[in-house]
């Protein structure tokens, strides 16, 4: 959806797609900056960005569990060899 207002240089109607931060006006020819209060302040994020971020957490936790296996296997076999040694 288009968004209307006014060339502050020559007070033609001008539209701007929403996302855009400038128009350029199509009467006089100079760049102007679309209002803030016109500006389409959401994020559209795209289903590959969203997939991307699942795909990430879950890498994350995996590797948080294969570093926690990894502690308590490095821990049971340092107590294995502690026990070893002293016995």
């Amino acid at each position: 959806m288009s968004v209307g207002f006014k060339c502050p240089s020559c007070a033609g109607d001008l539209t701007a797609n929403p996302g855009g931060k400038t128009t350029k006006c199509p009467f006089c020819g100079i760049s102007v900056l679309v209002p803030d209060e016109l500006l389409d302040r959401r994020q559209i994020w795209p289903a590959e960005v969203i997939e991307a971020g699942r795909i990430a957490r879950r890498a994350g936790r995996i590797v948080s569990v294969i570093l926690g296996v990894l502690a308590v296997v490095a821990a049971a076999v340092f107590l294995i060899s502690s026990l070893g040694s002293n016995g």
